[in-house]
């Protein structure tokens, strides 16, 4: 299209030149005028096709915002359970390793044999 605008801008200079007539610079210069209207017209779809994606892109970012928050929220509050539910366990089973070694050590020193603790 800008193509188009710009043969046709330098046929109506080159028609006006030739004639030398002032009706033809008259429309040598609506032609340039024209052309000039038309090429800001289009900048200015441009800029405004610019600034709606921009604003789509606003509106998405506060819908997807507050949504990766609160997933990102979610996702630590299920790994600190995890975390504390595996150090309970954890401590568990030393407190049950501690229970089983005093009470071997204390039937190793009254001489009482209790074989099933010997598996755990």
């Amino acid at each position: 299209m800008e193509n188009e605008i710009d043969v046709l801008k330098k046929e109506a200079v080159q028609k006006a030149r030739e004639s030398g007539r002032l009706e033809d610079f008259e429309h040598a210069a609506s032609v340039w005028k024209l052309t000039a209207e038309s090429q800001k017209n289009t900048a200015e779809a441009e800029n405004h096709r610019r600034a709606l994606s921009q604003e789509n892109l606003k509106s998405w970012a506060q819908i997807l915002v507050p949504l990766i928050s609160v997933l990102t929220l979610g996702f630590t509050l299920w790994n600190q359970t995890q975390q504390q539910s595996e150090a309970r366990m954890s401590q568990e089973d030393t407190a049950w390793r501690s229970a089983i070694s005093a009470f071997s050590s204390t039937s190793a020193k009254t001489g009482v044999d209790v074989p099933w603790f010997r598996w755990i």
